[in-house]
């Protein structure tokens, strides 16, 4: 009887992949989507993707044109995940819910040194004029203060899996020389399982995605979602929400 229960989860499990692969694609294109047609929004504030913002660069923006998402303008390095054997339940694929998936992670694991200690550590400052009157010259006198911007978290799954695809869906320069080919973590614990009918410890695992450096959309490649221990060492890029 043992044979047959096992057939049978390991063709489930099959299935299972099989779906998530394509529902992970049909996110992506969707993102895609609504970051072309959300140019439109933007104009509204004279902003477009790939513009300089908000301590980073723009890379997708809602319909309403008042809020979106930033990319910080460079790698941070490599790091592990963290807190391998520690259990994370609640982190989220879904767009807008990085911030609350590294709430989550650092709330559980208070290891130094790890990718969303180090998202949620960064600050970023621009450095903005502005004009007081000088009283013994009697003109204008420029003054250099800087915006600081220090709400910075680790991306969710379908958040990195939608920079990296739109960095060359939109052909955009700027965001075209973000990033080398590489695997990229994500703030999501990873499956109970992947790719294979053998069961996986989420608590040991995370996700990452790989960044070709080349995307062709029309071909079927995408960006890959893939599963690492905690302990290897990823690159790391930090967003924020506006």
């Amino acid at each position: 009887m043992k044979t047959p229960n096992l057939l049978l989860t390991v063709i489930s499990t099959c299935i299972l992949i099989s779906s998530c692969q394509k529902n992970d694609l049909k996110e992506q294109k969707n993102f895609l989507k609504e970051s072309e047609k959300d140019q439109e929004g933007f104009k509204k504030k004279n902003l477009a993707v790939g513009d300089y913002y908000g301590g980073g660069i723009i890379f997708n923006i809602d319909v309403s044109g008042e809020h979106g998402l930033i990319a910080s303008t460079k790698d941070l390095g490599k790091a592990p995940w963290g807190c391998s054997g520690v259990l994370m339940p609640g982190t989220s694929w879904e767009t807008r819910t990085g911030s609350q998936n590294t709430d989550i992670i650092l709330s559980y694991c208070q290891e130094p040194g790890i990718a969303a200690r180090i998202c949620h550590d960064l600050v970023v400052r621009e450095n903005e004029s502005s004009k007081k009157k000088d009283k013994e010259n009697g003109y204008d006198k420029e003054n250099e203060k800087g915006k600081k911007y220090d709400d910075w978290y680790l991306p969710s799954m379908d958040e990195m899996g939608g920079l990296l695809a739109v960095s060359y869906s939109l052909n955009n320069p700027v965001l075209n020389k973000l990033f080398p080919t590489g695997s990229y973590w994500t703030s999501c614990q990873g499956p109970l399982f992947w790719h294979n009918a053998t069961p996986l410890d989420p608590s040991l695992t995370a996700f990452a995605r790989f960044h070709y450096d080349k995307i062709d959309f029309s071909g079927g490649q995408y960006i890959i979602p893939e599963v690492y221990g905690r302990g290897a060492q990823i690159y790391v890029r930090a967003i924020r929400s506006f």
